[in-house]
């Protein structure tokens, strides 16, 4: 839900070491709220002509250290007006989903679950997904942090012309300490599978209707106080795949110290005002 967003981050720039391959021009992190931030009842409405929307949340807790919420939300937004004289055949989307996240703190860690399920449609077009997301994250005393995630991710598509279903599995663990002065270590790896199912309807043919693909991946970057004025950044991310041939990349990069004490990175060059960075997109 819109409700849930506690902040948009975007971060200018490379960023294949941290956060893949497809981490060209930048990388977009959507955080939403933790659920101690949305405890009690919400319901909100919008009614229009052209658009209807109801949304409820329902947060409580989970004996002294857990919290919860579950959300549900239905929406219809009818085609909007059109250039006369053209054809009248704009989008209806209409649709609905439901969900759930579930925050506990034991000691210094932290878990976290969420998952949802959803529906929606397009004119002949008709989607259904859902997901299961978990997250522990570790935290030490000498300040290292490790973080241990997975999710399960099923879509569907019918379009007229084909069932498409797509089955996504995907984990990953990430550690960061600093063992000397000067250098900050994170290193990390992962594992996807990814499994596609194509139903052609009559008249339709595909070449093959499944694939099944596979990727493993690891990365190392070492954060370098040169001075107190400058940071170095180097790292690389080899990746094997089932399909494709093994990438390494080598990603170095300089941020200012006034940036990185404010948890911000530099745009290339740097200036003012700069984007603000907390990290690759764990939530």
């Amino acid at each position: 839900m819109l409700q849930d967003i506690e902040r948009i981050e975007v971060v200018r720039g490379p960023g294949a070491v941290t956060w893949g391959a497809n981490a060209v021009n930048g990388v977009i992190n959507i955080i939403t709220k933790r659920t101690e931030e949305t405890q009690g009842t919400y319901i909100g409405t919008v009614a229009g002509d052209k658009q209807r929307q109801l949304v409820a949340r329902q947060g409580g807790r989970l004996g002294e250290q857990g919290t919860y919420r579950l959300y549900a939300k239905l929406h219809r937004d009818d085609p909007l007006p059109i250039i006369s004289g053209a054809d009248e055949n704009g989008v209806l989307w209409k649709g609905g989903r439901v969900g759930f996240r579930a925050d506990r703190r034991i000691g210094d860690d932290d878990l976290m679950l969420e998952g949802e399920t959803f529906r929606e449609a397009a004119n002949a077009n008709d989607y259904t997904g859902r997901y299961l997301f978990g997250r522990w994250e570790q935290r030490k005393g000498d300040g290292a942090v490790g973080t241990l995630q997975a999710y399960y991710n099923r879509l569907g598509i019918n379009n007229g012309t084909a069932d498409d279903s797509e089955d996504t599995f995907d984990l990953s663990y990430r550690w960061s300490f600093a063992p000397v002065g000067r250098h900050t270590f994170s290193v990390g790896g992962g594992y996807r599978w990814i499994y596609t199912d194509i139903d052609p309807k009559s008249g339709v043919q595909i070449r093959s209707t499944t694939r099944n693909d596979q990727l493993f991946s690891a990365f190392i970057q070492d954060d370098i106080q040169l001075d107190e004025q400058l940071y170095l950044t180097l790292g690389t991310p080899p990746s094997w795949s089932t399909t494709a041939t093994p990438v390494s990349k080598f990603s170095p990069a300089l941020a200012c110290a006034g940036c990185r004490a404010t948890g911000k990175r530099c745009g290339p060059p740097c200036r003012a005002p700069c984007e603000p960075l907390r990290g690759p997109s764990m939530t």
